[in-house]
């Protein structure tokens, strides 16, 4: 939910902050670890991803903070309803080719 709840450039302030007091935190949800912020840390995913190299995001982690940006779930909407307009015109023309 932490993930969901921040804009990703966010994540990677935090993170300079957390560094520049001498801690590390590590954030977990239900299926493990997402990811490790602050001091000890060094991480080029995270910094691409962040814009800061003291984020250290799993697989699964850089996903999710990818995926909070307003633009990725725009296109990921605009996608999804392209696909269903495809998939609905299929059908139709797939009804169209029966025989009476």
């Amino acid at each position: 939910m932490l993930l969901a709840a921040v804009d990703r450039t966010h994540v990677g302030r935090v993170a300079e902050l957390l560094t520049a007091t001498g801690i590390t935190v590590a954030v977990r949800g239900p299926r493990g670890p997402l990811v490790t912020l602050g001091a000890g840390t060094s991480n080029r995913l995270g910094r691409a991803v962040t814009g800061s190299d003291r984020v250290a995001p799993t697989p699964l982690g850089a996903v999710r903070l990818i995926g909070t940006g307003r633009r990725v779930r725009v296109a990921l909407v605009a996608l999804s309803a392209a696909l269903v307009l495809v998939a609905a015109a299929r059908l139709r023309n797939a009804g169209d080719d029966r025989p009476a």
